[in-house]
């Protein structure tokens, strides 16, 4: 209703009443809920159950989401995607999977977050300016579009960490100390949390960064409108 809302806005301007418009076709508008209880009692997003339901018709999908599925499960809640979203956001990272066989067959599970970030980025992000020289700006907006709060330097268990904040780690920890938002308080503090980022990379980035690998899948994505 809000997207038709602002088309009529957009058409018409602003000096239209769009709700009343809508009501002289629409008679019933019907909201769907954000969430719904899963067994009775667990609270789940819409839009997660929607995408394991995508999941489930896709073999691409299912390939992914056997690697990562948690981490896109997070990244779909923490951005609070809509069912339409959630279905563009599907969609697209199908599409990249069928087009780049070669760099879908990693089993890494590092990689694969990199290929749903970029995904997601090509989705709903400006692409232009994440691909330009990182600056303390274009750091806040990454974390703004990831719903990123703080890289958790003091952690107390690693499994309390959001594998969301590795990845945005990896992608940013050549420039960390632009943005004083996300920079470690210490040199103790960066190379504790360095340690936790290390085990995830493997040491596979010896030719190559995060950022650069998140760039050349943006840019892999750029003829899909």
């Amino acid at each position: 209703t809000e997207q038709l809302k602002a088309s009529i806005n957009h058409i018409y301007g602003y000096s239209i009443n769009s709700q009343k418009y809508l009501d002289k076709f629409i008679k019933y508008t019907i909201t769907l809920p954000d969430t719904c209880l899963i067994n009775g009692h667990n609270v789940c997003k819409t839009s997660v159950i929607y995408w394991d339901h995508l999941v489930g018709e896709t073999t691409l999908l299912n390939k992914i989401n056997s690697l990562v599925g948690s981490f896109i499960c997070d990244l779909i809640q923490r951005t609070n995607l809509s069912l339409r979203e959630t279905q563009t956001f599907s969609r697209n990272l199908n599409i990249f999977r069928l087009l780049n066989d070669n760099e879908c067959k990693s089993n890494d599970p590092f990689i694969n977050m990199i290929v749903v970030v970029a995904v997601f980025i090509h989705c709903f992000g400006d692409k232009e300016k994440l691909k330009q020289e990182i600056t303390a700006e274009s750091i806040s907006y990454l974390a703004d579009l990831l719903n990123i709060k703080e890289i958790p330097y003091s952690y107390e268990r690693r499994s309390q960490i959001p594998e969301i904040s590795i990845i945005f780690f990896g992608i940013i920890k050549d420039s960390i100390t632009l943005n004083e938002r996300f920079a470690p308080k210490s040199d103790e503090e960066l190379k504790k949390f360095t340690n936790v980022y290390t085990d995830y990379e493997h040491l596979k980035f010896w030719s190559t960064t995060p950022r650069e690998l998140m760039i050349k899948y943006i840019n892999q994505m750029s003829f899909i409108q």
